[in-house]
């Protein structure tokens, strides 16, 4: 494992390998969990008694739910900045090969660039869009089920 003394905890877990939207969704789902039954545990005193002593966590509590917001907004930016990537991605691919088929080939340059982008486009070019704009719906599903929470 790689050693970032630099890098907050998100960025940490974010090299220890490829993460899928599925990981992330799961990541956000833990903490958010976690920061639900820390409330519930505390409650609304925010005082736990053992025993004789009295222990105060407010300013612990507040501490962690703060980090565990952070942490959610920080996961939910590599989303959208990915969702994002992938988006424009698609857009410059279409936009490229409908600059090639709105032309008309004058030239014997231009035939074969326009047999060339009919040959990628039966040989999977959608299928590559399709799949970079199912991407990006699913990032952005992630990102408005637990967006603003």
């Amino acid at each position: 494992m790689l050693y970032f003394p630099q890098q907050n905890v998100v960025e940490k877990w974010l090299h220890l390998r490829t993460q899928t939207t599925k990981d992330f969704e799961l990541r956000i789902i833990f903490l958010r969990n976690r920061w639900q039954n820390l409330d519930r545990l505390l409650g609304p005193k925010r005082i736990i008694y053992v025993g004789a002593i009295a222990l105060r966590l407010s300013s612990f509590f507040m501490s962690v739910t703060q980090n565990l917001r952070d942490w959610i907004r920080i996961y939910m930016r590599y989303l959208y900045d990915s969702a994002e990537n992938y988006y424009n991605t698609a857009q410059k691919m279409i936009l490229a090969k409908r600059k090639v088929l709105r032309k008309r080939p004058t030239s014997l340059v231009e035939m074969k660039e326009l047999l060339s982008v009919m040959a990628e486009i039966r040989g999977g070019a959608c299928e590559v869009i399709d799949d970079h704009l199912m991407k990006v719906a699913e990032r952005l599903r992630i990102i408005r089920l637990y967006g603003d929470q």
